[in-house]
């Protein structure tokens, strides 16, 4: 429910005697978070809640402290009420909201909301591959938690985490463990400073970062307002990127790929045609920014859809695919065989 008429007026009842007194504690808060002082910014935020419950930066800001003090009980309600109320950004506070039920290992509750949120349509692409990968990496965990683990996830948070930190520990990015990679990632999401630029270039250099982990710490990068040049490296090659005018996972490009993808699986196989788009989507994400040669849609919706054939065990008429989109033989091949090296090192694949 998006805030009416009435709610502004009480706002503005309750702010009459204190003139701009909404805009001096926001700023006051903000200021108090990217300096890391989450108590001090839980306070200002508070006051402010308090006065008018519909102020977006207000409930926002108040659930980062929440999650970044360890109060995963008060994030959780507050980032639940505001996904029914309708307060703030819709897709950030569901962000948040996961990144708190993965804290919880709530993970039952991540898959069923995620497959709700697929399922509505109009999620963002770079936002679509990531809950995707949540959904697959929690009902990975489902399946490994122990006895005690289900009991944390009847709504006991894990004491691991629960004191309040001075920075992030970035070294979660590089951890073999999936789910150490992914609570690293959820903390930058919303607590991404200046500071830890020179840490994460470091990260997107190594030849040991998993390529799609880099991609979403690219994306991260770019949602924080970084104007500077930035490097990654990928597949041997080294690139640099501008993160605030460049477009990320060749976007316009990728729709066209994935139109042509339906145009050749919907109407014979729509579940294989999902998959494809699916795996599409995964591949530029992880791929990214390493040019997609040659600079051909049908090429890559031809790939792409043979390369789901061969993975489901699936025989097709390869001839006849190359035929109907009018492309070579061996463009489409080297493109197989490019979303084959790509999936394989991908974070998809190790869970």
């Amino acid at each position: 429910m998006r805030r009416n008429d009435n709610s502004r007026r009480r706002r503005q009842d309750n702010l009459f005697f204190f003139p701009q007194l909404d805009e001096r504690l926001v700023e006051k808060g903000v200021q108090a978070l990217k300096n890391k002082q989450y108590v001090q910014a839980r306070d200002l935020f508070e006051q402010l809640h308090e006065l008018d419950a519909d102020h977006p930066q207000a409930a926002y800001g108040l659930s980062i402290c929440y999650v970044e003090l360890g109060e995963y009980e008060r994030a959780e309600a507050l980032t639940e009420d505001m996904l029914k109320r309708d307060v703030g950004d819709y897709f950030d506070v569901l962000r948040l909201h996961i990144t708190v039920l993965i804290q919880k290992r709530r993970y039952k509750k991540v898959i069923e909301m995620i497959e709700a949120v697929l399922e509505e349509g109009d999620v963002p692409p770079d936002l679509e591959v990531t809950f995707q990968q949540l959904a697959e990496f929690s009902k990975v965990r489902m399946e490994e938690k122990t006895t005690s683990e289900v009991i944390q996830d009847e709504g006991h948070a894990p004491h691991i985490g629960r004191e309040p930190r001075d920075n992030i520990d970035l070294s979660g990015l590089s951890s073999i463990d999936p789910e150490q990679q992914w609570l690293t990632i959820q903390k930058l999401q919303h607590s991404l400073s200046p500071e830890d630029y020179p840490q994460l270039e470091d990260f997107l250099t190594s030849d040991e970062g998993d390529p799609f982990i880099k991609s979403i710490v690219l994306k991260t990068i770019k949602d924080s307002g970084f104007n500077g040049i930035i490097r990654v490296k990928k597949f041997g090659d080294t690139y640099e990127l501008t993160p605030e005018i460049d477009i990320l996972f060749y976007e316009g490009f990728s729709d066209e790929v994935k139109v042509k993808i339906k145009e050749v699986l919907a109407s014979d196989n729509p579940t294989l045609c999902d998959l494809a788009e699916q795996i599409w989507q995964h591949f530029i994400v992880a791929v990214y920014p390493k040019p997609l040669e040659p600079d051909n849609t049908d090429v890559w919706a031809a790939a792409c859809s043979l390369y789901t054939y061969q993975i489901n065990g699936i025989e097709t008429n390869q001839d006849a695919l190359i035929q109907l989109l009018n492309v070579f033989e061996r463009d489409v091949q080297n493109a197989v065989g490019l979303i084959k090296r790509v999936e394989e090192s991908a974070s998809g694949k190790k869970l």
